[in-house]
C-alpha cells in the first residue's frame, strides 16, 4: 500500500496505489518529478527498481533492476541521479552485506549502474546530501555498528571516500535483544531513542558542513 499527504495541510493520508509486491526494507530516493523505490524483500530478496511520476496517481511501474538483489540499503539523490548504497541479503547462509553503489539516471527507465564501493560493507545506513555531494552515514557492518561517513560527488562515478566518523556507532539493535524481560526492553528503547536523536543529530551536521565545503 502508498498512502499520500498534503504536505501544507494536516489532515489523514490518502491511498496513492500499491507496490507491486508486499515487502519491506526498500530503498527510496526522488526527483521532483519521480518517486523510486528499490529493493527490498518478499520474503526473498529484490532486485526490482520501480517508480511514480509525482503528478500521476496510479500504482508504480516497473523502472528496472539493481546490479544485486538486496535490502537494507540507503538511498539518496540530486535531480538527475538516484544512489542506492550498500545492504543485506539474509537468503544465502551466510548472510551477505554489501559494499555496492548502484545508480540510475531517475528520469530514464533502465537497469542500475555500478557507481562504486563505499568504504565499509554493511546495511541500515543513513544519507545526508549538498546540492553535489552525498554523504553515507553509519549503519551495521560485522561485527557492530559503524560510525563511518562517506562521501562520493554524484556527477561522477568512483568509490566512496571517507569523510569522518560519527560522534557513535550507529546501526540496528539485534532483534534477539528485544526478546529480554520488559524492563530490559524499556533500556533498550531508550537507548534506541538516543541513538537515533545522535544519528540524525550528526546527519544533520554532516549535511552543514557539506554545504560549507569543509
Amino acid at each position: 500500500m502508498m498512502d499520500y499527504c498534503y504536505i501544507p495541510t494536516m489532515g489523514n493520508l490518502t491511498d496513492w496505489g500499491d507496490l507491486t509486491g508486499a515487502k519491506n526494507e526498500t530503498s527510496a530516493f526522488s526527483s521532483s518529478t519521480r518517486g523510486v523505490w528499490a529493493g527490498g524483500t518478499t520474503g526473498t530478496y529484490q532486485n526490482v527498481i520501480e517508480y511514480i511520476t509525482f503528478t500521476t496517481q496510479s500504482s508504480p511501474t516497473d523502472f528496472g533492476d539493481l546490479t544485486v538483489a538486496r535490502g537494507h540499503s540507503g538511498g539518496t539523490s540530486n535531480s538527475t541521479r538516484g544512489l542506492v548504497f550498500g545492504g543485506y541479503d539474509s537468503t544465502p547462509n551466510p548472510d551477505t552485506m554489501y559494499n555496492t553503489i548502484d545508480y540510475v539516471t531517475i528520469a530514464s527507465a533502465g537497469n542500475a549502474t555500478d557507481f562504486g564501493d563505499t568504504t565499509v560493507t554493511g546495511w541500515s545506513a543513513g544519507g545526508a546530501r549538498s546540492s553535489t555531494t552525498r554523504a553515507v552515514t553509519g549503519g551495521y557492518a560485522t561485527p557492530s555498528n559503524t560510525n563511518t561517513i562517506d562521501y562520493v560527488t554524484i556527477a561522477t562515478t568512483g568509490d566512496a571516500s571517507n569523510f569522518g566518523d560519527l560522534i557513535i556507532r550507529s546501526g540496528e539493535v539485534d532483534e534477539k535483544e528485544n526478546s529480554k524481560p520488559n524492563k530490559k526492553r524499556k533500556i533498550i528503547k531508550n537507548k534506541i531513542c538516543l541513538s537515533t536523536f545522535l544519528h540524525h543529530f550528526a546527519i544533520t551536521l554532516v549535511l552543514s558542513l557539506l554545504k560549507l565545503n569543509i
